[in-house]
């Protein structure tokens, strides 16, 4: 696919900007790819180095509306989406007697809505190029319940169920996914 300069592929990273998140575009960047970074600020990408492959996107996940406007945004400068890795993510330690319902409720907003966001914002341009993959980060509180992880778990849980459902439904177009 096209894109910046050289590089010989695109991709899409959210939560982007730390963590394993900013660790997974370097590594890509190494690879060659063009990667648009994805978190909720720019001020936390000021480790970008000048002239790198890497495009800054301030942009909340849990909003769908931001997301499809980014997308389309993102598809006039980009001839091909091949990556998209859905790595933002919220967590907060909570048991049941600690149960905050608004923090649960923005935890899953961020953990499975936000990837159901991108999947509506990038799917059809990943149908059209009948190929590219889509990549889910999820967490083993998500295979089985851990003590302090009600919402957490949960929504991983659900981030995995779209994975496996996503993997029956687009192989057959091209299309990898992965959890």
């Amino acid at each position: 696919s096209g894109g910046h300069g050289s590089v010989k592929a695109a991709a899409v990273v959210t939560g982007g900007a730390s963590g394993i998140g900013r660790a997974t575009v370097e590594q890509l960047v190494q690879r060659g790819l063009g990667v648009v970074a994805v978190d909720l600020s720019l001020d936390r990408f000021d480790w970008i180095p000048a002239g790198a492959p890497i495009v800054p996107l301030a942009l909340d996940v849990t909003d769908a509306a931001a997301t499809q406007a980014a997308a389309q945004q993102l598809q006039q400068q980009w001839q091909g989406i091949d990556l998209v890795m859905a790595l933002a993510g919220d967590y907060l330690p909570m048991s049941v007697q600690e149960l905050d319902l608004p923090r649960s409720q923005q935890i899953v907003a961020v953990n499975l809505q936000g990837v159901l966001n991108l999947l509506a914002a990038v799917k059809d341009r990943l149908l059209a190029q009948g190929s590219g993959h889509f990549s889910i980060v999820a967490s083993v509180a998500g295979y089985g319940g851990l003590p302090n992880s009600l919402a957490y778990g949960a929504s991983k849980a659900g981030a995995i169920n779209l994975a496996q459902s996503l993997w029956l439904e687009l192989r057959a177009a091209g299309i990898g996914v992965s959890v």
